[in-house]
């Protein structure tokens, strides 16, 4: 159904407790989804000590959590990596200050990332950055529901900019 859509399907299986292999995980699910090498994948992924000093280092200095990638102060029961990326994605946005906005994409709004869904969205609109959440992509919805909600995220991010 993705592929008859025009739609590339993928699903990254990252282990965010082990930082240095992050960047070879993704690179090997996306490189064929975004047609990159990893020389320009590698600047992108936020794991670099400076930028993750620079972003977390006041909480990890005052203890809040044990290291950038700790998701604990918003999330005690980590079972799910996936889970765990979504939180600690929420957490980086609101904190890199060239992100005005998230985007939240689900095909339904079940199974074990269904309890992640307010607590990223209160992470994210309680420091001012925009939040928008696409949910039920994978239902038979006209396409006029996907063009309003493009314009509502068009029109606030110009209001917002």
């Amino acid at each position: 159904m993705f592929k008859d859509n025009g739609i590339q399907y993928a699903s990254p299986f990252v282990n965010m407790a082990e930082p240095e292999m992050v960047p070879k995980q993704m690179y090997d699910c996306l490189k064929d989804v975004f047609d990159i090498d990893m020389a320009v994948w590698l600047q992108y992924l936020p794991i670099d000590d400076d930028l993750l000093g620079w972003l977390f280092g006041e909480e990890t200095q005052a203890k809040k959590i044990r290291s950038p990638l700790d998701i604990s102060d918003v999330w005690t029961s980590s079972n799910s990596s996936n889970t765990n990326e979504i939180l600690w994605g929420a957490k980086f946005a609101t904190r890199f200050p060239w992100i005005t906005c998230v985007l939240r994409l689900s095909s339904y709004e079940c199974g074990m990332d269904q309890p992640t869904y307010t607590p990223t969205q209160k992470i994210v609109e309680a420091t001012g950055t925009l939040f928008f959440k696409f949910g039920d992509l994978d239902s038979t919805k006209p396409a006029g529901s996907i063009r309003i909600r493009i314009e509502t995220i068009v029109h606030y991010l110009a209001k917002y900019l």
